[in-house]
């Protein structure tokens, strides 16, 4: 393209943080909106919302440039990352590891505690 390295990848940088924080903006907005049974997220801070959608976001975008640069084919760095993905989702299941789950307790991994009553 005529560009530096570094150039190019901030340009897809900035590109895609854009995108990322009008969607963030746009999410934690409709997850406080007031309904009749009450907003989805009632008792945490917007911002602390905003920031966690967003960082995420973010890693996501950094994990596909740093995965892009290891292969030479965007096909096959989109297969090898995307069965990763979904081997890494699956052997997490495989091995009980649940993630949170938020019921009579609250379990984050394999740990489990009792919520106060």
């Amino acid at each position: 393209m005529g560009m530096k390295g570094y150039l190019h990848w901030c340009a897809w940088m900035f590109k895609f943080s854009t995108s990322i924080t009008i969607c963030c903006v746009l999410m934690t907005a409709i997850f406080y909106v007031p309904t009749a049974s009450g907003a989805i997220i009632n008792h945490s801070d917007p911002l602390t919302i905003f920031l966690f959608l967003y960082l995420y976001a973010v890693a996501i975008v950094t994990f596909a440039f740093a995965a892009s640069a290891a292969f030479s084919h965007s096909n096959l760095a989109t297969l090898i990352v995307s069965v990763g993905g979904l081997g890494r989702l699956a052997l997490a299941r495989w091995a009980g590891w649940s993630g949170v789950q938020v019921g009579r307790h609250v379990e984050w991994g394999i740990r489990s505690h009792d919520l106060p009553r």
